[in-house]
Parts: structure tokens; sequence; C-alpha cells
């Protein structure tokens, strides 16, 4: 799929090719992930901490969800 937007500038780029792969059932700490959340699919940082999960934008203009 196609990168839109700017939120993980500079790692990664409006425009630029990213591989899903959905059959990946390892998360590890602080990778970058596809997720799902209705029509949308962000691409994100995810960080653990204990209960809590965080998606985080690489660029810092962002706020983290």
């Amino acid at each position: 799929m196609q990168v839109r937007g700017d939120s993980m500038s500079p790692t990664l780029e409006e425009g630029d090719t990213v591989i899903v792969d959905f059959y990946g059932i390892t998360i590890h700490y602080y990778r970058i992930y596809a997720i799902g959340m209705g029509d949308l699919i962000a691409v994100k940082r995810m960080e653990f901490k204990g209960p809590t999960t965080k998606m985080i934008s690489d660029n810092k203009a962002y706020y983290d969800a």
C-alpha cells in the first residue's frame, strides 16, 4: 500500500510503498504496524507499557494517540 500524509515522516514519506504482512502474529515493541480502524488503515509505531498501548507518529508535529 502507499503511504498517505506525513505523520510518519521522516521514516516514511507521502507516496512511499509499504508491504503489509497480514499473517504476522508476533508483536514487537516500537516497530511500525498497519492498524485497521473501520475504513482507515493507520501506519504507526506501537509502544506497549504494561496494559497500555500507544500509537506513535514519527513526525513530532503530530499528537500521539
